[in-house]
């Protein structure tokens, strides 16, 4: 039998941008346009993102929010973070339903549960 196995993009946050984004209020995660980010955005895909407050253990669901990978935009914003200069970004979409990975275990594997 093929395994599959889920592509996860991990971005870790600080606490004030998590709670943002599991309120509802922020729709969109920010990374600067830089070699870093650009290899793991750039021509890949995911399905799913972990939104990490913090840098919490693998399997403290507590600190993970998790959503549908929906892609990103490539925009340029001015925010505190940067000093309120001009900086070209990733804009990662969060607003996707939260997904809950729940076990299947007629199959012994994962599969994906929305919670909305």
């Amino acid at each position: 039998m093929k395994r599959c196995l889920l592509r996860i993009l991990r971005l870790n946050l600080k606490s004030e941008y998590w709670q943002e984004i599991k309120d509802g209020i922020k729709h969109f995660e920010y990374r600067e346009r830089k070699p870093y980010w650009e290899k793991r955005l750039e021509g890949r895909s995911y399905d799913l993102i972990h939104l990490c407050k913090g840098y919490p253990k693998k399997d403290d669901w507590e600190k993970i929010i998790e959503v549908k990978w929906n892609g990103f935009l490539k925009i340029a914003i001015n925010h505190e973070v940067f000093k309120w200069k001009i900086v070209d970004v990733y804009a990662i979409d969060v607003t996707d339903k939260f997904v809950k990975i729940i076990e299947d275990s007629t199959k012994g594997g994962k599969k994906s549960q929305s919670l909305n």
